[in-house]
């Protein structure tokens, strides 16, 4: 996904009035944010020619989805249909093959192109920008914009009830400031385990790491917990005296709701 603030902004604010009115889950706004940071291993597969077979292997992910299980044994049954619909230009106003088990809505069609022909993604997100906002359907809001500076702490911990604002500002500072940043989805409890894991590659290697949604862990787990207070131990260190294993750019930012972000505070 472009990440340029001239196409950026503009889709996070179509995802937004998406998610707010139910047109899309916060699971397909996950995949919109994180899907080119997953890696597949190579399993030997019957893969129709249309398609590369790193796009092949990504669908299971898309697969993990309801509204999209049984998606690859429909295109090998449908090759030519499939075939035809991703040979032509992208239009998400008309119905793909897949339309005909379930009907989709126009950002799980923006989804199917994301993984099916992500070279033609500009061109997709273009047009799911401009049938949205050519509507009456997007409110605008005052936004007060999230600033972090290059000197900031490596544990940032802020509430924000419009929290793709809030992602949207982190991609934005970071791209200003020449620093890659990872964004996680706190969907779940379960999510602990790779947040665990980004953290430590963040670390490793400066990546900002961005976890959002955090009002939805209802226990934090000891370990990530014990993670977050490493590096807390770190806010108080002037930049230049950082451990040696903790890299100078590393910056931690988790973004919840108030009450969420007390209960963290307090656990």
């Amino acid at each position: 996904m472009s990440r340029s603030d001239a196409g950026f902004f503009p889709l996070l604010l179509v995802m937004k009035e998406f998610l707010r009115s139910n047109r899309m889950t916060i699971e397909e706004f996950d995949l919109f944010l994180n899907h080119f940071l997953h890696q597949f291993p190579y399993v030997p597969d019957e893969i129709p020619n249309w398609i590369t077979k790193s796009c092949w292997q990504s669908l299971d992910l898309l697969e993990e989805l309801p509204v999209f299980k049984g998606l690859k044994q429909h295109m090998q049954f449908n090759q030519a249909l499939y075939q035809e619909y991703f040979t032509l230009a992208p239009v998400l106003l008309e119905p793909s093959p897949w339309d005909d088990e379930t009907e989709l809505t126009l950002a799980q069609r923006a989804l199917l192109w994301l993984f099916t022909r992500p070279k033609d993604m500009s061109k997709v997100f273009s047009d799911l920008v401009m049938y949205e906002l050519g509507s009456e359907m997007i409110t605008t809001f005052e936004h007060h914009p999230l600033t972090i500076s290059e000197k900031a702490p490596s544990l940032i911990i802020t509430d924000s009830e419009d929290q793709l604002d809030a992602v949207y500002d982190v991609q934005r500072v970071a791209t200003a400031q020449g620093k890659v940043v990872k964004v996680l989805c706190m969907l779940n409890d379960s999510m602990q385990g790779e947040a665990e894991h980004m953290i430590q590659q963040g670390i490793k290697y400066g990546y900002w790491i961005l976890l959002s949604q955090c009002q939805h862990i209802k226990y934090w787990s000891g370990l990530l917990l014990d993670l977050m207070l490493e590096v807390s131990e770190i806010v108080a260190n002037p930049r230049e005296s950082l451990p040696k294993k903790v890299h100078p750019s590393f910056k931690l930012i988790l973004v919840s709701s108030l009450s969420a972000k007390m209960t963290l505070l307090m656990s």
